[in-house]
């Protein structure tokens, strides 16, 4: 980690001597990388809960990066029951600083901001803990978090109950606002669609979320009696309404794939239809090419979270439908098979790398979709081995470019007009490359950058 100090340096005198030496101000910034990336049940931030351990039937993993050697790193982390997870809330969206915020439990009132555990913080770093089921490699399964779906990981420790449990804490202003709990129903459609859904534990995981309330008590709208809203648990949409103090779960929708919730706009009172037909016109599209078997785990998952966080739709393209399997275990649903897809749908196309990237897209098929793409003026990216597509669909010639490498395929990628720079990450025009899983942050915010 490194520090720069661009302000005017810490105080010359402190409680232990001189502090002019040490070059810390508000100013400092440091560098901090990610260790890993949650999968949760929690699709979006509305009911997701508040605080760890409300929600107990959670279920989440943390995905430890390769880079990381997890064989290593976590051994012994098994001989613990619980653990701190520190994360980076990515879909924050205080654009400055505000000294004073308001917590949901206060209704409307105002608490300093580190007094309270908001995540509209200076630096969007939230703790929490929770429970571990179990280890499988570098994936730890957790219960009781409350982290949103994507959430890049910083650190984790384990949770030591002789110095951690602290009995004689006091919660402040906390202890005197708590939150009532709502008593929550199921109509006899909502039970309908528990059944049809075969999901064990989906009935007590909402029965939990519903239960702390998650209504902004500040929203009009939102507290108002009957109002109806949703939310993903999982692939399960959730709808419900609050009725005389009482969650009401009005039906399951299974299946659908998540989407950014609609909410109602005050000023323009559109319709939802509306609503989604003017943002979808607007929000930029991206097709990610994925092999259905050995696609690269990191360098899908990381950088599909980085371009969401920022707005983007990801449509995920295979030769197979359903659940496509990653080298190091990632399970991900694809969404349109390759014969479908239209260029003209997408601002940008890009493909994965892993094992199973030359075998699925390296063929004339795939190469005339990537070449439409380049002629209609597209955004194009490959990272790992995949820029060896790009390579052999002639795409790269007279193209600065890098791709991963053994040695035994840089002569080929030459061959095919390819000018290999070894950069991690590489941009020449409307094409971007990258050399592998260490890449994809810089490989996502490339991306991003050139469909701006």
């Amino acid at each position: 980690m490194t520090g720069e100090n661009t302000g005017g340096g810490a105080e010359k005198k402190g409680r232990y001597g001189d502090m002019a030496g040490i070059p810390v101000s508000a100013d400092t910034e440091y560098t901090v990388r990610p260790i890993g990336i949650i999968e949760s049940c929690f699709q979006e931030k509305f009911a997701t809960p508040r605080q760890p351990g409300l929600v107990k039937n959670s279920i989440s993993t943390i995905r430890i990066f390769q880079e990381y050697i997890p064989g290593h790193s976590l051994s012994g982390l098994e001989g613990f029951s619980h653990l701190w997870v520190l994360g980076w809330m990515h879909l924050n969206t205080n654009k400055s600083f505000r000294p004073k915020i308001h917590p949901p439990r206060l209704r409307g009132a105002k608490m300093g901001i580190f007094a309270t555990r908001s995540p509209h913080r200076p630096n969007p770093l939230a703790i929490s803990v929770a429970k571990i089921e179990k280890i499988e490699g570098n994936l730890i399964h957790l219960s009781g978090l409350d982290f949103i779906n994507g959430t890049p990981v910083i650190d984790i420790k384990p949770y030591l109950k002789l110095c951690d449990c602290l009995p004689e804490a006091k919660d402040g202003w906390i202890e005197e606002n708590s939150f009532p709990e709502l008593e929550v129903v199921f109509t006899e459609q909502a039970e309908e669609d528990l059944k049809k859904c075969g999901s064990p534990g989906l009935k007590d995981l909402i029965t939990e979320t519903l239960a702390s309330d998650p209504r902004n008590r500040r929203d009009g709208t939102q507290m108002g009696d009957g109002f109806e809203m949703g939310f993903f648990i999982a692939n399960h949409d959730v709808h419900f309404a609050v009725r005389d103090g009482k969650a009401c779960v009005l039906r399951i929708e299974t299946g659908k794939k998540f989407e950014k919730k609609f909410r109602r706009d005050k000023r323009q009172k559109q319709t939802e239809t509306e609503y989604r037909k003017n943002k979808e016109k607007k929000m930029k599209k991206i097709a990610v090419f994925t092999a259905f078997r050995g696609f690269r785990d990191e360098e899908y998952l990381e950088p599909k979270a980085i371009l969401e966080s920022a707005g983007i739709q990801i449509t995920t393209v295979s030769t197979k439908k359903g659940e496509a399997l990653g080298k190091l275990g990632a399970k991900i649903q694809t969404d349109c098979l390759i014969s479908d897809v239209n260029t003209a749908d997408y601002d940008a196309l890009t493909l994965v790398g892993g094992p199973g990237a030359l075998s699925e897209f390296d063929n004339p098929a795939v190469h005339a979709i990537f070449t439409k793409a380049q002629s209609e003026g597209k955004i194009i990216g490959a990272i790992c081995i995949s820029p060896m597509v790009l390579a052999h669909a002639g795409l790269l010639k007279g193209k600065k470019a890098t791709v991963w490498t053994d040695g035994s395929n840089l002569e080929d990628f030459k061959n095919c007009g390819a000018e290999y720079t070894a950069a991690a990450v590489e941009r020449d025009g409307r094409i971007i490359t990258a050399n592998g899983p260490a890449a994809a942050k810089e490989y996502a915010n490339a991306l991003i950058d050139a469909l701006k």
